[in-house]
């Protein structure tokens, strides 16, 4: 063990130090008491959801081989914290719940589990791994002595710190392979960073030292340092999916690129496909080819196409009007590709029609 990750461990029994005086309460409700009534997290029950209202919420745990569970709640936005200690029965389960944020875990010691989604999953020290925003899952909860950091971040948060970078390309790839706003991807990613566990041990270390000081400008500081914390995993990751989810993402992503292509066929272009998705040229080129057998300039062509001859059944508009609707400002060249397609000209194909 580095001597960065005992300073760790010694830092998290300090900060939890107070909870060994607070009452001895179930899990239900020391979870309760440190989630509900409180300005920046509310809860709906029917759904099981947790909602958090402030950029990051930073939570120290720590179970012993007595079946007791020490659990610290800090949040970025105020001074005050909350703690709790319960006691536990071995391999009980804590609540079944989600999140509105995304929340990033540090294995620190011990044996780690969570049932996520459905399935059973053991963590190891030095285990780090992001739990997506909705995903429905609990802790498994064993006798033996362990330590977990969680920090969770607003959607807001994360979005914004990837996307604020010179070094933009590499956070936007990473942010694009986990997340999308309209439909889920992957419920977890556990993540293989090489030479950087010292960084992020001592960047654990600073952040757990201003949630508990709480000095003047902390908010700032842990904002700095969890943003830090999403560079290194973001620019230096490798992460763990099977081949058949690698190849339902590729599925997924391209059905986001087909739907922005027929609602934005006009206009589309490579460049904005980047701006929108986040992805490299070759990366769309590859995809296109992938899933129709088209080059993406051939791709777009049908799309465009197949609207100009469905206006030209349906519509009285004229030949030149519509080749402009689809994204051509030359006639002649819409003419050609027209008549490559459907071996007829637009003209033709109207009457025929």
């Amino acid at each position: 063990m580095s001597v960065s990750d005992m300073n760790l461990l010694k830092m998290v029994n300090q900060a939890l130090k107070e909870s060994e005086n607070q009452p001895v309460l179930s899990v239900e409700e020391a979870y309760d008491s440190l989630f509900r009534d409180n300005e920046l997290s509310t809860y709906d029950p029917d759904n099981s959801r947790w909602g958090l209202n402030d950029q990051i919420i930073v939570t120290t745990w720590k179970t012993t081989d007595d079946c007791m569970l020490l659990w610290r709640v800090d949040y970025s936005k105020q001074k005050d914290y909350k703690i709790t200690r319960s006691r536990f029965t071995d391999n009980q389960m804590n609540n079944l719940h989600c999140h509105n944020y995304l929340e990033v875990t540090f294995v620190l010691e011990g044996k780690f589990r969570q049932v996520i989604s459905g399935k059973d999953v053991t963590f190891s020290p030095g285990d780090i791994y992001l739990i997506d925003s909705q995903t429905m899952y609990h802790e498994r909860l064993t006798a033996e002595n362990g330590k977990v950091l969680f920090i969770g971040f607003s959607r807001n948060f994360f979005s914004e710190t990837m996307f604020s970078s010179e070094q933009v390309y590499k956070r936007n790839q990473f942010l694009s392979s986990i997340l999308y706003e309209h439909q889920k991807r992957i419920d977890y990613i556990l993540f293989h960073l090489k030479n950087q566990r010292n960084e992020i041990g001592n960047l654990l270390q600073l952040i757990l030292q201003e949630v508990m000081d709480k000095k003047v400008g902390s908010n700032y500081l842990l904002r700095g340092y969890a943003t830090r914390i999403l560079s290194i995993l973001a620019e230096n990751y490798t992460f763990s999916i099977s081949a058949s989810e690698k190849i339902q993402l590729r599925q997924m992503v391209f059905q986001d690129v087909q739907e922005y292509l027929f609602a934005n066929y006009r206009d589309a272009s490579i460049k904005e496909l980047q701006k929108q998705f986040h992805y490299s040229r070759d990366y769309f080129n590859r995809l296109i080819q992938e899933q129709t057998g088209l080059t993406y300039t051939t791709y777009l062509q049908e799309i465009r196409l197949d609207k100009a001859a469905l206006l030209l059944k349906q519509t009285d508009r004229p030949v030149s009007e519509i080749s402009e609707a689809v994204g051509y400002n030359n006639l002649g060249y819409f003419y050609r590709l027209f008549q490559n397609r459907y071996g007829k000209t637009p003209r033709q194909y109207r009457i025929d029609e």
